[in-house]
């Protein structure tokens, strides 16, 4: 497993050129590898993997904090030959985070026994703490090696 994470001097940060130095190096190493990352819900980064990145939520992890505890948070799935087979398109659900969070973790897990993941994760504009996600069934194994 490698961690990476672009650096920009002081001088010229603010135009987008960490942003696109961390798509170019996912969009290279996606090419051959198969990116497995965690997120938690409530943060931006989720919907930004998901929506601008390529991700789909796979699954839900206890993951290791830093300073020693534990979160539950989403398993997220970048693969090249799978996700860009997805539709992307609704319906929705929408969950409020504020009060529906282990709902959705709920919600998740099921769709993974029903062989499901998560393909759309949109933060809501006007309230913050809202998602809005789309189920839809897993692409086969099939397809990934025909591609």
């Amino acid at each position: 497993m490698a961690t990476w994470w672009p650096s920009v001097d002081l001088e010229y940060r603010g135009g987008a050129i960490g942003d696109a130095l961390f798509q170019n190096t996912l969009d290279v190493q996606a090419r051959d590898h198969v990116i497995h990352m965690n997120v938690y819900p409530d943060s931006d980064v989720a919907s930004t993997y998901i929506e601008r990145y390529g991700f789909v939520i796979t699954g839900i992890e206890d993951v290791l904090l830093p300073g020693g505890g534990r979160e539950i948070g989403f398993k997220i799935t970048r693969d090249d030959q799978i996700n860009e087979t997805y539709q992307r398109e609704g319906p929705f659900r929408e969950y409020d985070l504020s009060r529906e969070k282990d709902k959705l973790f709920s919600d998740v897990r099921s769709a993974k026994e029903r062989g499901e993941v998560v393909t759309r994760f949109v933060g809501g504009q006007k309230n913050p703490s809202v998602r809005r996600v789309v189920f839809e069934r897993v692409v086969q194994e099939e397809k990934r090696k025909a591609g």
